[in-house]
């Protein structure tokens, strides 16, 4: 797991790329291709939940992303 966070809507096709993040997610996966995204839908949660969620991830994997 390189980074963790909560996003709104991720229906553009450049979204990931334009992730301010994208460039710490390459240089830890080696390479685009060997880059592999996951999405947990959350819809009917609150931000609070989501946000606490996310960081419990943050403090139990330590995303090396999210600390860059």
């Amino acid at each position: 797991m390189l980074y963790v966070s909560q996003v709104e809507k991720t229906e553009k096709s450049d979204f990931f790329v334009q992730n301010e993040k994208f460039k710490c997610w390459i240089q830890h996966a080696g390479s685009e291709e060997l880059l592999h995204l996951a999405i947990f839908p959350m819809s009917d949660s609150e931000d609070s939940e989501r946000e606490r969620i996310v960081q419990k991830i943050i403090t139990k994997y330590k995303p090396p992303c999210n600390t860059e």
